[in-house]
C-alpha cells in the first residue's frame, strides 16, 4: 500500500514539474484558470507570458508551496450545481445562492472587466465586437448587480421571513400577512424561469470566437464569459428547481392557514 501512494505521488510530482516548466502564456491557454489564480496573486499574467511559474516565484519571492496550494484551490472552487442542496434547510440554500452572488460581484466580473479594458482593439482583427464589449459590459455588470441586490433585498429575505413565520403559530401568521407586502413568488419564479441574462453577450463570445486571433487577453476573455455563463445556468438551476418550488410551497401553506384564519373571524 505503502508503494502505491508513493508511486502515486511521484507521479503527482512529476505532473506538476512540467507544469512549473511550461510558460505561463501556454499554462493559460491550456486552463484560464490559471490566469484567475496568478491574477488573484498579484502575478501580471500578461506581461509575464513568456516566464515560467517558477521563474516567477523566484523573482518575486514567492513560495512555491503557497502558489500550488493557491493554483488547487481555484480549481477546487468552480461554481457548479449541487444536487445534494435539495437536502439543505432553505435557508441554507438561500446562503448557497447568497454567496454565489458575493463570489460573482466582488471576483468573478470585476476580473473580466479588468481583461476587457486590457484589450487593445488596434491591435486585434474585427475591432467592432470587441468595441462594443467594451462598451456594453460595464453596463452589463451594473444591471446584473442592481438585480442581484433587489433579488436578495426583496424575494430572498421574503422567502426567509416566510419560511420562518410558517413555523410559527396562527397569531403571528396572520400578522405576517397584514404587516408584510404578499410577493407572488408564483409570478417571480416563471419570470426568472423566462429570463436569460447572458443572451446579448452569449451573441458577442460566439462572434468573438470566430475571429482568427492569437491575442491571449481575447482568449481568455472568450473563456472566462463561456464559463460565467455555464455558472450563471448552474446558478439559475439552483433557484428554479430547489429554491422557488419549495418557496411556492410555502406561499400555498401561507394562502391555506390564511383561508382558515379568515373563516374564523
Amino acid at each position: 500500500m505503502s508503494f502505491i501512494l508513493t508511486e502515486c505521488l511521484f507521479d503527482y510530482l512529476c505532473i506538476w514539474m512540467l507544469l512549473l516548466n511550461k510558460k505561463i502564456g501556454t499554462l493559460i491557454e491550456e486552463d484560464f484558470v490559471i490566469a484567475r489564480a496568478l491574477h488573484y496573486l498579484g502575478v501580471d499574467f500578461l506581461f509575464h507570458a513568456d516566464k515560467t511559474i517558477i521563474q516567477i516565484c523566484k523573482e518575486r519571492k514567492l513560495p512555491l508551496k503557497n502558489v500550488l496550494q493557491t493554483l488547487d484551490s481555484f480549481h477546487n472552487s468552480r461554481t457548479t450545481y449541487k444536487k445534494n442542496l435539495e437536502a439543505y434547510p432553505l435557508d441554507l440554500v438561500i446562503g448557497y445562492l447568497k454567496h454565489a452572488h458575493h463570489i460573482f460581484i466582488k471576483e468573478r466580473l470585476p476580473y473580466v472587466l479588468n481583461l476587457i479594458n486590457q484589450i487593445d482593439t488596434n491591435q486585434v482583427s474585427n475591432k467592432a465586437v470587441l468595441s462594443d464589449l467594451q462598451l456594453i459590459f460595464p453596463v452589463f455588470v451594473e444591471d446584473f448587480i442592481k438585480h442581484i441586490y433587489e433579488e436578495e433585498d426583496t424575494v430572498f429575505e421574503y422567502i426567509l421571513k416566510l419560511n420562518q413565520v410558517i413555523q410559527s403559530d396562527y397569531t403571528t401568521i396572520g400578522k405576517f400577512i397584514y404587516t408584510n407586502k404578499v410577493i407572488s413568488l408564483k409570478d417571480v419564479a416563471q419570470h426568472h424561469d423566462e429570463e436569460d441574462e447572458m443572451e446579448g453577450l452569449r451573441e458577442m463570445v460566439n462572434s468573438l470566437k470566430n475571429i482568427d486571433n492569437d491575442d491571449l487577453t481575447v482568449k481568455l476573455v472568450v473563456a472566462e464569459l463561456q464559463n460565467f455563463d455555464l455558472e450563471m445556468l448552474n446558478h439559475a438551476k439552483v433557484e428554479n428547481e430547489i429554491l422557488f418550488p419549495r418557496a411556492c410551497q410555502l406561499e400555498n401553506e401561507l394562502q391555506r392557514i390564511s383561508k382558515l384564519i379568515s373563516q374564523q373571524n
